[in-house]
């Protein structure tokens, strides 16, 4: 395989675009994970207590696109 200095022009141009694309939708997946965690924190007004507010979000779909967004960023920065 090439090394980074020896690849063409339009193969490291798309490399970059790819990172950022991943960067991109990881954010965005990120931050809907954090914004539902926060909507969320109704449920402590509510009068629920913190274990059942930490069970029905780890129980939330919505709630995992928090970690899956977080790693897409990792990964499009660092590998």
């Amino acid at each position: 395989m090439y090394s980074n200095q020896k690849r063409p022009l339009s193969a490291r141009i798309a490399d970059v675009l790819f990172r950022f694309l991943v960067l991109a939708v990881g954010l965005s997946l990120a931050v809907s994970g954090c914004l539902t965690a926060v909507a969320y924190l109704n449920l402590l007004a509510a009068g629920h207590n913190v274990f059942e507010y930490i069970f029905f979000l780890l129980t939330s779909i919505e709630f995992y696109l928090l970690p899956i967004g977080l790693v897409m960023i990792w990964g499009s920065l660092y590998i």
